[in-house]
């Protein structure tokens, strides 16, 4: 299978960013750490993205944890390109709807 194209979402962008600040703020020294894990589960998402990932809360919608962290992708298929709708941390509450 070929790899499939990821397309963030603004909401996903700013849950992102969101999460960066944190992690700068709460431990500078992780930062880049947790950007390798992050792109290392994008890199998985990218390969296999149906087999890495599970159903989600939201119909028509997945989930990809990312590894060694708290951290949860929401996606959703969309042919051959993968929506990150979100990117949420265990500890919060989850949203509504992705």
């Amino acid at each position: 299978m070929a790899a499939v194209k990821l397309a963030w979402t603004r909401r996903a962008l700013e849950d992102l960013a969101e999460a960066r600040a944190y992690i700068e703020a709460t431990s500078p020294q992780a930062v880049k750490e947790e950007a390798d894990r992050l792109e290392s589960t994008l890199e998985r998402l990218r390969i296999d993205p149906l087999n890495t990932t599970r159903p989600w809360y939201t119909e028509g919608t997945r989930e990809i944890a990312v590894d060694g962290t708290l951290f949860v992708l929401v996606v959703r298929m969309r042919g051959i390109k993968v929506e990150i709708l979100g990117l949420f941390h265990l500890s919060r509450a989850w949203p509504a709807a992705a």
